[in-house]
């Protein structure tokens, strides 16, 4: 045990000093953009848990870039299976309906975190989110299909379309929780696009570890296999918040800049909850409703950029709140007061776009 212990203790030792090491010089001036780069391999951990190639991604436009661990790198067709999945089928829906009321009241539990005190965050760095069992893959910048045409969000908010970096956290190896050893993977993925000149993270694609334990036919094969709740299978850094955020830091770290994020997109939304709260968000104030959305109402919403506004004081506003997409955002501002000190949300716009109307948010910071 002792060993074990000692091994994990040298693994996260040296994954930190690797990026701390491997840092490249500010990459802030714009140039003609390379291509990512591999360049001399180097062992990170002797059972390649981590990664044992350190390569250089260029996110920026600039022919240095960051130096950043990764498993593997992702390749120019990397998202072509998502693509084929978001093709299929009309807003597809995972989860189940939330009424009115329920938003509005989890929507005023967001608020008082907002209003609260707040502590930071801590243990949870890219390393320790390793040693949860999330593997990281690093691509070049990408513009999502229903962002591309129309580029509105990204001309009406000055965000550089060339800019982004794209960094997927898979938890796809064994891990250890607090509850017992040897968890197989959920195989949850966490990728998102970070615009760290421009202020800007884009949720991609996001299924949770709880998500993926609980769909079927997931959750029938273990329940099969007795291997007891889900909730005691999970990895102990699992919330989308707390990975984001770290991957997040450590870009701006690297590129040295300011950590102040401004914008966070929540891109082809299909949480059933949140939809159907937008959807009801989108009808006139007396016909939101205290039941949740029936077949007339679902899939009602079609508002294309610039979309419609909420702000503070608006129920729409605070149901959105209490949606699971907004109750992120606000754990990811509560968790880091260091670094983002009293930022709340300013407002939150949903729009659709995209061939098939996919639903988004966009929750706009203060400061």
């Amino acid at each position: 045990m002792a060993t074990s212990s000692k091994q994990r203790g040298l693994k996260a030792f040296v994954i930190t000093l690797v990026l701390v090491l491997l840092i490249s010089a500010a990459i802030l001036a714009p140039t003609t953009r390379s291509p990512v780069s591999e360049i001399s391999a180097r062992q990170v951990d002797s059972d390649n848990a981590f990664s044992s190639t350190i390569k250089v991604a260029v996110p920026f436009g600039s022919n240095e870039g960051l130096l950043f661990p990764v498993v593997r790198q992702v390749d120019g067709n990397a998202t072509k299976s998502a693509r084929r999945a978001r093709a299929t089928g009309v807003r597809k829906r995972t989860d189940k309906h939330m009424s009115w009321q329920e938003a509005l009241q989890a929507g005023e539990k967001s608020l008082n975190l907002l209003r609260g005190p707040r502590t930071q965050s801590t243990g949870k760095g890219l390393g320790e989110i390793v040693e949860s069992g999330w593997s990281i893959m690093v691509a070049e910048d990408r513009i999502s299909g229903d962002y591309a045409e129309p580029l509105g969000p990204f001309e009406d908010l000055r965000i550089d379309k060339n800019g982004g970096l794209t960094v997927s956290l898979n938890q796809d190896k064994q891990f250890k929780n607090r509850c017992q050893d040897n968890n197989a993977p959920t195989l949850a993925v966490f990728r998102e696009i970070y615009y760290v000149r421009s202020r800007t993270i884009i949720g991609d694609y996001n299924y949770g570890p709880l998500y993926m334990l609980n769909e079927k036919p997931r959750a029938d094969s273990d329940n099969a296999a007795g291997l007891g709740p889900a909730v005691n299978r999970l990895p102990d850094i699992q919330r989308w918040s707390d990975i984001t955020w770290a991957v997040w830091a450590e870009i701006t770290r690297q590129a040295q800049v300011p950590n102040d994020l401004k914008y966070i997109f929540k891109h082809d939304i299909r949480t059933t909850s949140t939809q159907g709260i937008m959807d009801l968000a989108g009808l006139p104030d007396d016909e939101h409703g205290d039941l949740p959305p029936d077949d007339d109402i679902d899939d009602s919403f079609q508002e294309e950029w610039p979309g419609i506004k909420f702000v503070p004081g608006e129920d729409e506003y605070q149901a959105l709140l209490g949606t699971p997409h907004g109750r992120g955002i606000v754990w990811m501002l509560v968790d880091h007061p260091n670094e983002l000190g009293g930022k709340t949300i300013e407002s939150i716009t949903m729009f659709t776009a995209g061939p098939k109307d996919n639903y988004n948010l966009l929750f706009t910071l203060t400061g």
